[in-house]
């Protein structure tokens, strides 16, 4: 696993794959009374690969943890731990395979480097400090390369731009797999992801337009959400 070398927050970039927006309904949860399951699978034509896989695990003794898109916030992937509670949730992109379980095979081979893509972008807030995983798998041979995001914890959405040569010898034109992984070191942390997808090159002459929207949209969306 690579820590990220490279962060840019807050600029403008043009998306060239969707790999998910979040606007599907699904929910995992493990621990305390969730009266769920710790893993669930949704078949959606709007996310890459058509299914995506949630995975939310209990580290600790007491407490639960959550993974739910369009769920708690509407248009987001979010990350729940009660304030008693650390774990990790995941997400997967790997085809209709349907369970927690990668199969670093189920993509078929996607070029992430189509339209000239050179980054992995998302939006993300967090109101402790904590981290976003990238996982790619090469479709050849299943070998998994990542990069680790570190999220400050100032509940702010922040614009992260993630650079395919930080995953080094991924072959990213030839991509079975992707998934991300969500956790921190401390109990009661709560992330959200708004889009993740692949940019291209970024539009300095939009970067401040765009800087000062996601700068107000911070401050009128600092809040905690809990569970």
């Amino acid at each position: 696993m690579k820590k990220l070398a490279c962060l840019l927050v807050i600029a403008s970039v043009a998306s060239a794959l969707s790999i998910d927006d979040f606007t599907s309904d699904q929910s995992a949860c493990d621990g305390g009374a969730c009266g769920g399951t710790a893993s669930s699978s949704t078949l959606n034509t709007g996310v890459l690969g058509g299914n995506r896989d949630l995975v939310a695990t209990l580290l600790s003794i007491s407490g639960q943890v959550r993974m739910d898109s369009n769920a708690i916030e509407p248009g987001r992937l979010t990350f729940s731990a009660s304030d008693n509670a650390i774990g990790v949730g995941v997400a997967q992109w790997d085809g209709p395979e349907g369970t927690a379980a990668i199969d670093s095979t189920g993509l078929g081979g996607v070029d992430l480097l189509a339209d000239g893509a050179l980054f992995f972008a998302f939006v993300a807030r967090a109101d402790h400090v904590g981290d976003v995983e990238i996982v790619v798998y090469d479709q050849a041979t299943g070998t998994p390369h990542s990069v680790l995001v570190n999220l400050p914890g100032d509940n702010v959405d922040h614009l992260y731009l993630v650079p395919f040569s930080d995953f080094g010898a991924a072959t990213l034109n030839n991509v079975g797999a992707v998934e991300i992984l969500i956790s921190g070191v401390v109990t009661g942390l709560d992330v959200e992801l708004d889009f993740l997808g692949t940019s291209g090159v970024p539009e300095p002459a939009t970067w401040m337009t765009l800087g000062a929207s996601l700068i107000a949209l911070g401050l009128a969306r600092r809040r905690k959400f809990r569970i």
